[in-house]
């Protein structure tokens, strides 16, 4: 201890002191920052337009979770009310990527997304026709 003390006393020309409090403050600010980075959690929502960002404590965990399941039910309402509207005289390409662009996200299941296919199309696989190894342009009839 004596030769650090006598190291940093020659060297600098600073005392001790502020070595040692100067220490003291980087230690300090180090275990602020760990206990907030292990302590501080937060959870962020968001999309295109808006982050919201809130705390993650234990004691409110379970609020925390039913608010984000009634804000992704809201949301997944408000999809499947816009656009999974299906109308068998408007353009069939377009509706059927907008059920596999909602499927994907989880608004419609797979059942779901067959019968309003099903109901568009009339028919009931979405399989591609094949005739000799080149697939056909799919025939739909409104």
């Amino acid at each position: 201890m004596q030769v650090v003390h006598q190291a940093l006393k020659n060297q600098s020309g600073i005392s001790p002191e502020i070595w040692v409090a100067g220490l003291g403050f980087l230690v300090g600010l180090g275990a602020v920052y760990l206990v907030r980075r292990h302590l501080g959690h937060s959870v962020t929502l968001g999309t295109n337009r808006i982050r919201i960002s809130l705390r993650d404590q234990p004691s409110q965990r379970a609020d925390l979770e039913a608010f984000t399941n009634e804000l992704r039910q809201r949301a997944h309402g408000y999809l499947r009310d816009e656009y999974a509207q299906i109308n068998p005289l408007g353009p069939i390409e377009l509706q059927l990527h907008r059920l596999n662009w909602l499927h994907q996200l989880k608004v419609l299941s797979s059942a779901e997304r067959q019968a309003l296919s099903t109901r568009l199309t009339g028919r009931l696989s979405l399989n591609p026709l094949t005739l000799m190894g080149q697939e056909l342009e799919t025939p739909y009839v409104n």
